[in-house]
């Protein structure tokens, strides 16, 4: 007969309460709670006392095979204790004990015996005990043939190897890939995560192994049923993983308990050397880590599943704000399961980003890339617009009108009413969804009337929340403008744009991707009046309509939409220097006027963790109607100086009647050295 021994290594602690052991444990999946019992294979438990009523079922004496499973010694309530508080006493916890020591020890029988009996009753065994040689070998081996998990303490020598019956978990029976449960060594760490000078290492069991607080450990104990001890050793260790899978199992109660082991041996945090090492095993426990999703995090759609975690996100566009708005709260929120089938609420709006605020560097910065612009006649006629940024175009004049090349800023700048009145507000908007990019175009007069055709073509990495997308796309442009009088011009501009990557300028990755073609057929209308030489008043409106687009992630069906932009200007050159402007304008960026995104969504799992769907459906009409009032001033001093103002005020941000104005006043001097 082999002699085992129950493990602390200070069994005579001072009395204190219990309730500062508590482990932190985040609940976070949706499924409903269960009960979970945990076979506590040890001397009893006093079920009496006040930390444990509730908690303790009719358990097994495995010494004399009655129903008797009071603790005459102490050890079994202690360990209770540490159980109780570790899986949350939220009533889902169910203790079984299973008393397998006599007064004057316990016998390979014995254990054998509770074991046995245990397996046929609980998913998860707790075994604080321990060994110098092989115990109840076959008794474990059944037990996990049968799907249990059995944490075992590793024992307390001090040694480079777990004691038995933890040892058994480097065998392939008890771990392998053919294995329907598992066993899980564990040893003990100090206050600092430093393991305890009496635990034992990992040895050949570190893919198996975890450490968890043995040393000081307050908790129950069985002299009363208010009484607690502290004490230490890796019997005080192995109730904190054993109930960490009895917590995993009550949230999710479809995971299996083999699962349950690996996600805490998965989610571990290391110690030690880096990786498994033959002291810490796989490193600590970390509840918190364990209750989070490990893996991917995918949401069946309609179209099939999607990544919802992760590097999914999307930066919107004046035109999709709808999507981040309150309205569309409850449409957002999906549910997503992890690598072990776990499933989780995620709230899709919080990986939306609003379109990019109002920025002092970036205002100043446009301001400053037109005071840079550079015009220049050369000898065969051809101007050539050179602005900062590799920015450029070329006009070239003939007979029948004019052929015009450029890049960058200058690229999208040669159509519509806003060509050569610089202000930002009057461009055309569904032009601006293609990149900076190159422009190829002609121009054909008749008499005062300007017939102008040309392709924009660009292709950029854009930030999108997260990350950057590739997005690439290109904007067929006719416009035809006439001038009425030499003071009065009107223009029209017809606009096809195809973005892929993004949608109205919307960039999304992951789950939220748009990787469709989506095009927008638009019209912007546009007057310019000469009120004097130097003043000019302008205006335009622009509508576009986008047809449906079949996405295949989560954003799904985006029904035709129409949106629409509106600005006007009053712009006024040589105000105070020679070469300085003045502007104020008001706009209204683009916004959808019309359109919903529809989407067959996961909105639960069943009993048997299939995926529960739901319809769902989200106007993409804002609440709000964004209004942005501009003025701004630029004027150079000198060749190397400028100074330059602005004040602008937006009403109703991103379209959202309930955000507060949005309000910026600045004034810059620059020096080039």
């Amino acid at each position: 007969m082999t002699a085992f021994f129950f493990a602390p290594s200070d069994f005579a602690g001072r009395l204190i309460r219990p309730a500062t052991l508590a482990i932190a444990l985040t609940m976070a999946g949706l499924s409903a709670q269960a009960q979970v019992s945990v076979g506590l294979i040890d001397t009893g438990v006093r079920a009496s006392h006040v930390d444990l009523r509730g908690v303790v079922q009719p358990g097994f004496n495995a010494v004399d095979g009655s129903a008797d499973t009071r603790d005459l010694v102490g050890h079994g309530t202690h360990v209770a204790g540490i159980l109780a508080a570790g899986a949350g006493n939220a009533g889902n916890l169910a203790i079984v004990p299973v008393q397998v020591f006599a007064t004057n020890g316990a016998s390979d029988a014995s254990l054998s015996a509770g074991v046995n009996w245990a397996s046929t009753r609980v998913g998860i065994l707790n075994l604080s005990l321990s060994a110098g040689a092989p115990v109840a070998g076959a008794a474990i081996r059944d037990a996990v043939a049968q799907g249990a998990l059995v944490v075992v303490a590793a024992g307390n020598r001090g040694a480079a190897q777990t004691d038995w019956p933890a040892r058994f978990a480097a065998q392939s029976w008890a771990n392998g890939a053919q294995a329907r449960g598992g066993v899980i060594a564990v040893g003990a760490v100090d206050a600092n995560n430093r393991i305890a000078a009496f635990s034992n290492r990992a040895g050949d069991t570190a893919p198996w192994f975890l450490v968890a607080p043995g040393v000081d450990i307050k908790s129950s104990f069985a002299s009363g049923d208010t009484a607690s001890a502290q004490l230490s050793g890796t019997s005080m260790a192995a109730p904190a993983v054993s109930a960490a899978a009895a917590r995993l199992q009550a949230t999710w109660p479809r995971l299996s308990p083999k699962d349950a082991g690996a996600i805490l041996l998965a989610t571990a945090r290391d110690l030690g050397a880096r990786g498994t090492d033959p002291v810490y095993g796989r490193g600590l426990l970390d509840v918190d880590a364990a209750m989070r999703p490990v893996g991917n995090l995918s949401s069946a759609t309609g179209t099939g599943a999607v990544t919802v975690g992760g590097s999914t996100a999307m930066r919107l566009s004046p035109a999709t704000v709808a999507l981040g708005q309150p309205a569309a709260a409850a449409a957002m929120t999906v549910v997503g399961v992890d690598s072990y089938r776990r499933d989780y609420s995620v709230n899709l709006q919080s990986r939306l980003v609003d379109p990019l605020p109002m920025m002092l560097g970036r205002t100043f910065d446009v301001m400053d890339l037109r005071m840079q612009q550079v015009e220049k006649l050369l000898p065969d006629g051809t101007r050539l617009l050179v602005q900062a940024g590799e920015s450029f175009a070329l006009i070239r004049s003939d007979e029948a009108g004019e052929f015009a090349f450029g890049a960058g800023n200058q690229g999208g700048q040669y159509f519509g009413i806003a060509a050569g009145l610089d202000v930002a507000a009057l461009a055309n908007p569904y032009a601006a969804l293609t990149p900076r990019g190159a422009m190829l175009a002609r121009g054909l007069r008749y008499g005062d009337t300007l017939v102008k055709a040309g392709l924009y073509t660009g292709a950029a990495t854009e930030p999108n929340g997260t990350a950057w997308t590739q997005v690439d796309a290109r904007t067929l442009l006719l416009e035809v403008s006439h001038r009425m009088t030499q003071s009065l011009a009107l223009s029209a501009t017809w606009s096809n744009s195809q973005e892929q990557g993004a949608w109205l300028g919307s960039i999304g990755s992951g789950g939220l991707t748009v990787n469709q073609t989506v095009q927008t057929e638009a019209v912007q209308f546009g007057t310019a009046l000469s009120l004097t030489s130097k003043t000019v008043l302008a205006g335009s409106y622009a509508v576009g309509r986008t047809p449906t687009v079949q996405t295949s992630g989560a954003v799904g069906v985006v029904s035709a939409s129409v949106t629409e932009a509106m600005s006007v200007a009053l712009i006024h050159r040589d105000a105070f220097v020679n070469g300085d402007g003045l502007s104020l304008s008001v706009s209204q960026p683009l916004r959808s006027r019309s359109g919903t995104v529809s989407a067959s969504l996961q909105s639960g799992v069943d009993a048997d963790g299939h995926a529960v769907m739901s319809n769902r459906s989200v106007s993409l009409v804002p609440s709000g109607r964004e209004l942005l009032t501009e003025f701004a001033y630029r004027a150079p001093l000198g060749r190397d100086r400028s100074v330059s103002a602005v004040l602008a005020v937006r009403q109703q941000p991103n379209h959202d009647a309930t955000a507060p104005i949005d309000a910026m006043v600045a004034l810059r001097f620059r020096q080039l050295f």
